[in-house]
């Protein structure tokens, strides 16, 4: 009989790769048996088409089978699950009979990659924490034609830029290679979440490469690729190009406060996420009022002074407390400096290595950027 064995730890990656077609007209997965200890579990995703080589405790069948999306639910949904591919064209699953899909793997191909014209490389660990702090420095809010991470490699460092429209962030990293890259949203994540550690031949780099039609990803058992673009938007267009006054403070010292604040708006059952940020006599201050409106009952004014350091000059400004803590909490050391360029401008949040950099859009959204 054909049958897969999966391992125990099988389920997670399969609720992963689920994600990335999940919604769309090709919900199944591709699997394909390389080894009676290793599969390779392939996913047509719409933006992207990648491939997990993943070890199972036994496999055997032959060529390429089809999983349907009701089969790869059941199956991450099991600890260490069996699954038997029937001569009628069905799966048996712990004894359930699923239908296989009528789909014909003969429409699907991999895609092929040229010479490349542009080849990047990083240690695993350094692009992954680097992709990590970006996507959660903008939260979960991406606009459909931004869900693209650019990577710039300038020779021996390169930038991960990427944005919602309304936070923009930065990371400077060190890596190999020269050229611009847009990796779509689904890979990065895919990269970091997905368990490869079991993978005892695992690489400690990751590779990018891309000619004029496709771009390629290659990280230990994990393969990714998609249609080299070029439609990030001119980011540099939306930072302000004066120098502006920063100051300096404890990542945790904010950080407290502005969760404080959050925590006081859900005990009042309010949905208010204004933060005022002010530097006057009293220093620097954090406040917020529980409402609106200061005038309607309840609305107290909450503040929270904290110890800073580097400026003189009085402001103040309004800005989305979601946003401020995201882009604070990812900021990869302990120390956070706050830039304020005037009004109506974005606020800029960094470390002091220069590594990390977060631009806050405060009223507009960015507007002709592109």
């Amino acid at each position: 009989m054909e049958n897969i064995l999966f391992s125990t730890y099988a389920s997670r990656n399969l609720k992963i790769l689920r994600k990335m077609y999940k919604g769309t007209k090709n919900n199944f997965i591709i699997a394909k048996c390389l080894s009676d200890k290793l599969i390779e579990l392939s996913v047509y995703a719409p933006k992207f088409f990648f491939t997990l080589q993943e070890k199972v405790d036994y496999a055997n069948f032959e060529g390429s089978r089809i999983i349907p999306d009701a089969a790869v639910k059941f199956i991450s949904n099991l600890n260490a699950p069996s699954v038997s591919f029937n001569e009628d064209k069905t799966l048996t699953i712990s004894g359930i009979r699923f239908r296989d899909s009528s789909v014909s793997l003969d429409t699907f191909s991999r895609p092929e990659l040229a010479t490349p014209n542009t080849s990047l490389n990083f240690e695993q660990q350094t692009l992954i924490d680097a992709f990590c702090s970006v996507q959660h420095s903008i939260g979960n809010d991406y606009r459909e034609e931004l869900k693209n991470i650019l990577v710039e490699g300038f020779g021996d460092t390169a930038r991960i830029v990427t944005s919602n429209g309304y936070v923009l962030t930065s990371r400077i990293i060190s890596g190999n290679g020269t050229g611009t890259v847009l990796v779509p949203q689904g890979v990065t994540q895919a990269i970091v979440e997905i368990d490869v550690f079991d993978h005892s031949n695992t690489p400690d780099k990751i590779y990018i490469d891309k000619d004029d039609v496709n771009t390629r990803l290659n990280f230990g058992p994990i393969s990714a690729y998609w249609k080299t673009g070029d439609d990030f938007p001119k980011w540099e267009k939306a930072i302000p190009k004066v120098l502006a006054p920063a100051v300096s403070m404890k990542s945790f010292d904010i950080g407290t406060a502005l969760d404080t604040i959050r925590l006081l708006n859900k005990m009042r059952y309010l949905d208010y996420n204004r933060v005022t940020l002010e530097y006057g006599e009293d220093g620097f201050v954090v406040s917020c009022f529980t409402s609106k409106n200061e005038h309607i009952l309840g609305g107290d004014l909450v503040s929270f002074p904290i110890e800073s350091s580097g400026f003189d000059k009085p402001f103040s400004v309004d800005v989305n407390v979601n946003y401020l803590d995201d882009a604070i909490s990812n900021v990869p050391s302990q120390e956070v400096s706050l830039t304020f360029y005037g009004d109506n401008l974005p606020i800029m949040v960094s470390n002091k290595a220069d590594s990390y950099h977060c631009w806050i859009m405060l009223i507009r959204k960015i507007k002709n950027w592109r």
